[in-house]
């Protein structure tokens, strides 16, 4: 198991960096570099005492999810990973039956890519001059059309019970999801899952026939109308 973590260190190390080594560069700086590669990645497992008058989870996959690291293009570890939407961290483990998280640092030259979707750290600007920053779940992303979301954590207060008819109610965390399109690099549009406010944007003629025949109710039918769109409105 050290093998392994030692392996991942040195692989996240220069995913971090910015630099996509060879094989033959990780093994001869292996030595010089894990001890400064621990200091500055922070392993640890999850604490749920901070939680523990906070009913609802942080986590947006509520169970490490097998995926892979990306930098500039390159995959460069598959690893198991979930977010925290509180503490808007990405969580990794190289091993499921591994006892330690590794919690790594912002970067936006990083994806971590699941199978329906992927999570990149970054800064978007709205039509109404509102900028969304963190890790942004990109739905989809293709050069003409982007589509993603921001899982954001809201703390639901609790409530005292007033008299002894009442139940008091502990804080509630909720995770809410905000959607985000844009087309053809104008600025990003907040959306609804609702056939009404993608129906004000693609407005040709075969996508009002499009409309007729699908609903929008979800992500995947919004995913399934954007190809549609790049298909027959090229």
């Amino acid at each position: 198991m050290m093998k392994m973590k030692n392996i991942s260190f040195i692989i996240l190390m220069f995913v971090f960096s910015g630099v996509i080594a060879q094989e033959n560069v990780l093994r001869n700086n292996v030595t010089s570099n894990y001890i400064q590669l621990r200091d500055e990645l922070k392993s640890r497992e999850v604490s749920e005492s901070k939680l523990s008058n906070i009913e609802g989870s942080p986590y947006w996959e509520e169970n490490f999810k097998n995926g892979k690291i990306e930098s500039d293009g390159h995959t460069v570890q598959p690893v198991y990973l979930r977010y925290n939407a509180r503490k808007e961290q990405i969580e990794i483990k190289p091993d499921l039956s591994d006892d330690e998280v590794f919690i790594l640092p912002q970067n936006n030259r990083v994806i971590y890519n699941l199978n329906d979707y992927s999570y990149k750290y970054g800064l978007i600007e709205t039509k109404e001059d509102k900028y969304i920053r963190g890790y942004l779940m990109r739905i989809f992303n293709s050069e003409n059309i982007k589509f993603l979301s921001k899982v954001r954590a809201e703390i639901q207060p609790g409530k005292v019970a007033e008299t002894s008819y009442d139940r008091s109610k502990p804080p509630h965390l909720n995770l809410i999801q905000d959607f985000y399109i844009s087309v053809n690099g104008d600025s990003y549009e907040e959306v609804r899952l609702k056939e009404k406010d993608f129906r004000k944007i693609f407005r040709s003629e075969n996508m009002k026939k499009y409309f007729k025949d699908h609903k929008i109710k979800d992500e995947k039918d919004v995913v399934a109308m954007l190809k549609y769109y790049e298909k027959n409105n090229s």
